[in-house]
């Protein structure tokens, strides 16, 4: 029973695969993550024109999601960074005449991300430095040299009135 059950399993997928075939999702890995984790989902009419914007929803809010990659058969996208941690659905806005919303039959479980740490007061305790050992060779001490005395007047050359 089981084997004719697959079996038209398969000749059915084989006969939506042509151009009329709804966008579905075989797989989705990882199965859980957090904000930032990479998606890899699997199935058949995944490309653009089936696919338009891919969105994960808990049936309270539906948050679009950045697809980095879209083929036929996988889509690859990314958690977004501010997605409450729970049970997600993977949701399609389709393609063509008349978009749809499809909801699809894999979910994601948003884990948590951990707390940022809390704010720690940084205090430094600055020690003076320790004054040079004295040595048995004194350092000689040198002052600076006095300035230039300013140039000494020269005597003008006076002239005769004669």
């Amino acid at each position: 029973m089981t084997s004719v059950v697959v079996l038209a399993s398969v000749l059915t997928r084989l006969c939506w695969a042509g151009e009329m075939a709804a966008p579905q999702v075989d797989s989705m890995e990882p199965k859980s993550g957090k904000p930032g984790t990479v998606l890899v989902v699997n199935g058949v009419s995944l490309n653009k024109e089936k696919v338009e914007e891919v969105y994960l929803t808990d049936h309270r809010f539906d948050i679009k999601v950045k697809v980095l990659e879209q083929t036929a058969t996988t889509i690859k996208l990314r958690i977004p960074p501010f997605i409450k941690p729970g049970r997600h659905q993977l949701l399609f806005l389709t393609g063509g005449d008349a978009p749809a919303y499809l909801e699809q039959p894999a979910y994601v479980l948003v884990e948590e991300l951990p707390a940022p740490p809390e704010k720690v007061e940084l205090t430094s305790t600055v020690s003076p430095k320790p004054a040079p050992a004295a040595t048995e060779t004194a350092a000689v001490a040198t002052t600076p040299a006095p300035p230039p005395p300013p140039p000494a007047p020269q005597p003008r050359a006076e002239k005769s009135l004669q």
